[in-house]
């Protein structure tokens, strides 16, 4: 019998951090991001609006007035442990409704610097990154008590128009403080972020919001004796439960992106080249369709960044990108923005390190080309991985482990390769991966793991294999259920 593996014991940390966080009177939190990783730039699932953020013995510290933002996920109430390191000023905030810069629910606590003592001395209620000229309720106040560490919590109510801050494990022992500023304005934005700055850095640690359903790994997929549209998740490891059929058909593989708490799911038409969206809720329900101007001949791309949805898809009858996007009320972009460069097969998408990559293979070549977009909307120039290599598919991609990784299949062959990219953009050397697909792969992380989905070489069966980042499973997991396209991963 096979041991289980970390990412049900991480489930199990998850519920138990989620419990230990849940005081009298607060609901049950669930950290997003720990910061255990390498020190180095934020990385992960972040988008720095401004300033600088690095990871600092498994902490995060940010430069002056820093503001950074987690893709793809809402809430009215965030956490973080927060810690004064420094005699000098320093801030640490916590922002909610994020919608643009001047435009946010900007929560700190500060170390004044007149004390001569690492401690925060002053908490604030502003609108804006750290904006002093337009603060609400309390403005700017003192603290009943100053403190080293706490973890705090900020909680906005947009019925009672009023941002409660509490304190709690301060200095490690049960002692609280509870804080109300009236007065908070709608921002009309739903992210969700930290904020740290002024002349020395303090440490941010745990960043949590309230527990929901535990996430699943999904997969999508196009069934092979008709375009029905098919969804099953894992249950346990390398175990996958039924499969069910959704609504809707595709002649192709789906997109599948988390965004404002929202599984969205995109195609192309079955017998037509239109494409149609819909969403999926924490608890399983579905949305109708609801079509998207334009069309494509291919699987559509999406991702989550700086608070929008992206939609990437080939031309209908070009080779052309077209790229649109919507914000968190589902309003689309008025039109298709016509990107530079071209593929003859469906694009990929991903965030990370602040930025939207995308990636494709040539038209006339299987040369792999990738672009990236920064949060002003600037886009760079198309480069090539150093060290060539290819592909007759779609390039897959996902963040795992604070890099972006890469899998392809082969330009004349069916093997499988794969590699990565750090945060200064420097790539590492190809790997092989044993086994074949005549598709492209679908790749994923669940829990602390990186999952692969392939369709046989030659059969239409469905396979899967994890990696912990050091070791890959021994062998794939056969599941139940067969597909023509690429079988698609999701965690949600």
């Amino acid at each position: 019998m096979r041991k289980v593996r970390l990412t049900w014991v991480l489930f199990l940390f998850l519920v138990i951090s989620a419990l230990s966080f849940a005081t009298i009177g607060q609901a049950a939190m669930v950290v997003l991001d720990n910061f255990n990783r390498s020190d180095g730039p934020l990385g992960g699932n972040w988008t720095v609006q401004t300033g600088t953020f690095n990871i600092v013995n498994n902490a995060v510290q940010g430069g002056f007035n820093a503001l950074a933002t987690y893709n793809g996920i809402t809430s009215n109430v965030v956490e973080i442990d927060v810690e004064a390191t420094s005699t000098g000023g320093q801030y640490e905030a916590l922002v909610i409704g994020y919608a643009a810069l001047d435009n946010n629910l900007f929560i700190k606590v500060q170390n004044n610097g007149g004390s001569g003592t690492a401690v925060f001395d002053r908490g604030a209620c502003y609108i804006g990154n750290n904006g002093t000229t337009n603060p609400f309720g309390l403005s700017f106040f003192t603290l009943t008590q100053p403190f080293t560490t706490a973890h705090m919590q900020a909680e906005y109510n947009p019925g009672a128009n009023t941002v409660t801050i509490t304190l709690s494990n301060i200095d490690g022992g049960a002692g609280t403080q509870q804080y109300v500023c009236t007065g908070a304005p709608a921002t009309g934005g739903t992210g969700i972020g930290i904020g740290s700055g002024v002349s020395s850095n303090g440490k941010l640690d745990n960043f949590a919001i309230p527990s929901g359903p535990p996430s699943t790994l999904n997969m999508i997929v196009k069934g092979v004796s008709n375009n029905g549209i098919f969804m099953t998740e894992m249950t346990a490891p390398d175990t996958w439960g039924a499969w069910s059929q959704l609504s809707g058909s595709t002649s192709q593989a789906a997109g599948l992106a988390v965004f404002n708490n929202r599984l969205y799911m995109a195609v192309k038409g079955a017998t037509n080249n239109n494409i149609y969206i819909r969403s999926m809720d924490s608890s399983g329900a579905w949305s109708g369709w609801i079509q998207v101007s334009g069309g494509t001949g291919e699987r559509p791309a999406l991702a989550s960044f700086n608070n929008r949805l992206y939609l990437v898809v080939k031309g209908a009858s070009n080779n052309n990108l077209y790229l649109r996007s919507m914000d968190t009320t589902e309003t689309w972009d008025t039109s298709w923005t016509t990107l530079t460069g071209q593929t003859s097969e469906a694009p990929s998408l991903a965030s990370f390190n602040g930025k939207i990559y995308l990636f494709v293979k040539g038209v006339t070549n299987s040369n792999i080309y990738y672009n990236s977009m920064d949060t002003g909307g600037v886009w760079g120039s198309w480069l090539t991985p150093p060290e060539g290599g290819g592909t007759g598919k779609t390039p897959s991609l996902t963040v795992f482990n604070n890099e972006l990784y890469l899998f392809v299949k082969g330009a004349s062959n069916n093997n499988l390769y794969y590699r990565s990219m750090d945060t200064t953009g420097a790539w590492d050397v190809w790997n092989t991966l044993t086994g074949q697909t005549s598709e492209s792969p679908s790749v994923e992380v669940f829990g602390d793991e990186l999952y692969i989905a392939v369709k046989g070489a030659t059969n239409n069966s469905i396979y899967t294999r994890s990696w912990n980042g050091m070791t890959w499973d021994p062998s794939w997991t056969t599941v139940s259920g067969s597909t023509d396209k690429t079988p698609v991963l999701c965690t949600y």
